[in-house]
């Protein structure tokens, strides 16, 4: 059973001590994540796992699953897409330990204070959504139309003919 996570932990002493969370965060307390949303409403299950592994590499595995709701590119409409979220950060000290880590691990450097676990949860799934969000089934789109009014295409050709850049020219063409 998912509970509630720490607001504030200490990503440090959590990898030397392989701390294990487990619990669930809040979309509507997620701004940032919030801006490519239709809806705030549902949470975010979460596992996070710290340890050192056998390089002595402090890590956090993070493990999150999540139904959103996003804007389908194709119909603009609300589409429920699931984002699963596997990331492996490297905690590192300082830039310079960022070239030892293996590619296993993503750098992240540790704060010098406590670091809030759900902005780091909700960065890593900002970068977990799709590019291109979408109905899986193009037939599940609604249709669009993109066609505009009789008056809105006159006001369009009005403008056109008001202005012209090349009036000028077509007084020389004349000598």
């Amino acid at each position: 059973m998912f509970g509630r996570l720490p607001v504030f932990v200490d990503l440090k002493r959590y990898a030397d001590q392989g701390v294990m969370l487990e619990g669930e965060l809040e979309l509507s307390k997620m701004s940032r994540l919030l801006e490519s949303l239709t809806s705030d409403e549902g949470s975010i299950k979460v596992a996070i796992n710290f340890g050192i592994d056998e390089q002595r590499i402090r890590y956090m595995r993070i493990e999150a699953t999540a139904e959103l709701m996003l804007r389908c590119q194709r119909c603009m409409q609300p589409v429920e897409q699931q984002v699963v979220l596997n990331s492996a950060l490297g905690l590192i000290s300082s830039e310079a330990q960022a070239e030892r880590l293996t590619g296993e691990y993503e750098p992240f450097l540790i704060p010098d204070e406590q670091a809030a676990i759900a902005e780091i949860i909700e960065d890593e799934l900002i970068l977990a959504l799709p590019i291109v969000p979408r109905h899986a089934d193009q037939l599940a789109c609604a249709p669009v139309d993109y066609s505009s009014d009789d008056a809105e295409q006159e006001k369009v050709v009005e403008q056109e003919e008001k202005v012209n850049p090349f009036a000028a020219l077509s007084d020389l063409k004349k000598h």
